[in-house]
């Protein structure tokens, strides 16, 4: 059954994903910076409706919710939830640097690996297949998110029309541009329009009370004030202070840092 307004459903792991290790710890609130000054456009962001289908036009696919496995999704029940298969699609799309949901690209979204685990790793997936695991009514149990770790709607990430100063860090997404060779545009979504620049691939992990940075780096959270606020305090960024706190304090939505 599709996703309109249908109960929640529990989902199915199926196919094989590595995972690595995350780590983190962030304590105190910070205040959120304002959207009031800022204009924003809708993005243009892929917003095709997949309603039915079991497969984007790229190739990504889904099993259960009465779409079919096939060989590298064997697991899953067609009768059963919504889950994405781990097919030639996804292995092409898919490293080992999106565990954790850093290394993304403007634009993709987010999805935890384990079902009712927020505390577990989450990994970057295309936007055109979360966005067909939310037609299937995808749920909390393994969410759907925005690349700011918020629950995913269905709504387009706005491109800002204005660009804020952040001192210390480079603003990214629309009027702010992209980001420098081997750095990704981190955390847009319809919460924070604005994203800013670091390098993913290399960035560390962290988690709220849990695993501190490294090399006296702070752990960068954002605040998304959502259900999945849990799931954003355990898959923050570690950053240089300055660079944290000036996030913290400027980008707007908000964020949280904790040395």
């Amino acid at each position: 059954m599709h996703r309109r307004g249908l109960s929640v459903k529990p989902l199915w792991f199926c196919g094989a994903l590595l995972i690595l290790a995350g780590c983190g710890a962030v304590a105190p609130d910070s205040p959120d910076a304002s959207l009031d000054a800022m204009t924003i456009k809708d993005s243009g962001s892929d917003q095709s409706h997949f309603d039915g289908a079991c497969a984007t036009p790229n190739g990504f696919a889904i099993c259960g919710d009465g779409c079919p496995a096939d060989s590298r999704c064997a697991l899953c029940d067609p009768k059963g939830p919504a889950w994405r298969c781990f097919n030639d699609a996804f292995a092409k799309f898919w490293t080992l640097e999106k565990s954790g949901c850093i290394a993304c690209e403007d634009g993709d979204l987010c999805m935890a690996q384990q079902r009712g685990h927020p505390e577990s790793l989450i990994t970057c997936i295309p936007h055109e297949l979360g966005y067909l695991l939310w037609q299937h009514d995808a749920g909390l149990d393994v969410p759907v998110l925005y690349f700011d770790r918020d629950l995913f709607t269905g709504d387009p990430i706005p491109n800002p029309t204005v660009c804020p100063t952040l001192p210390n860090a480079q603003a990214c997404g629309g009027n702010c541009g992209g980001c420098g060779f081997g750095q990704n545009c981190i955390g847009r979504s319809p919460k924070h329009p604005v994203g800013f620049c670091a390098d993913g691939a290399t960035a560390p992990t962290c988690s709220l009370g849990k695993t501190a940075c490294p090399n006296g780096r702070s752990c960068f959270t954002f605040n998304v004030g959502s259900a999945t606020q849990s799931i954003s305090d355990n898959n923050g960024i570690c950053l240089a202070p300055v660079v944290c706190q000036s996030l913290a304090q400027n980008l707007p939505g908000g964020g949280t840092c904790t040395p």
